[in-house]
């Protein structure tokens, strides 16, 4: 597989930086897919769609740092195979992501919303979100559901990036707070 992305890469220097990418990340990304989906067939899918996103999104994913890109392809997967749980079945048989299982992949310095994978857990998060103001739900939105860059965001909301990115971290804050809170 690893020869078909290469091949849709233009320059060595991107060729070589997937590659190596790639070869760091792809049994962890496969383990952690296969944990959710419990499926190796399905983990393998969702984990090359994670690699062609990644491809789609080149500009981006060359920039990052190699712990960056797999917290990145770690959101990809889980978002995917969220995706495909819910088409299949109830969120039900969903396994959490938990640092005893997982100490190379979480720990405390993974953001705390790729933590998340229970459908408890889910729908708590999503009753958090419900009490942010609107401005800062859309904020949160677009950077995390959408995906868009601070330039995007900024433009869109009419607003400068040290705006939306305080906005960001305050919201993040008070979601993790109210999300840690007891249910």
């Amino acid at each position: 597989m690893l020869a078909l992305y290469i091949s849709a890469l233009e320059t060595d220097e991107e060729r070589d930086k997937f590659a190596y990418l790639y070869e760091e990340n792809y049994r962890l990304l496969m383990n952690v897919a296969r944990r959710i989906v419990r499926s190796s067939e399905l983990a393998e899918e969702v984990v090359h769609d994670t690699f062609v996103t990644a491809l789609e999104q080149k500009e981006k994913f060359l920039s990052l740092d190699a712990v960056n890109f797999r917290n990145f392809c770690v959101r990809v997967i889980r978002n995917k195979c969220i995706d495909i749980l819910r088409r299949n079945k109830p969120l039900n048989g969903a396994v959490a992501l938990d640092a005893e299982d997982s100490p190379d992949l979480i720990s405390d310095e993974t953001p705390f919303e790729l933590r998340l994978v229970s459908q408890e857990d889910y729908a708590r998060l999503m009753a958090c979100v419900a009490e942010l103001d609107p401005i800062n739900r859309q904020i949160l939105e677009m950077k995390y559901v959408h995906d868009l860059p601070f330039e995007e965001i900024c433009s869109e909301l009419n607003m400068t990036f040290p705006q939306v990115n305080g906005r960001l971290a305050r919201t993040r804050a008070k979601v993790k707070a109210l999300f840690e809170k007891e249910p």
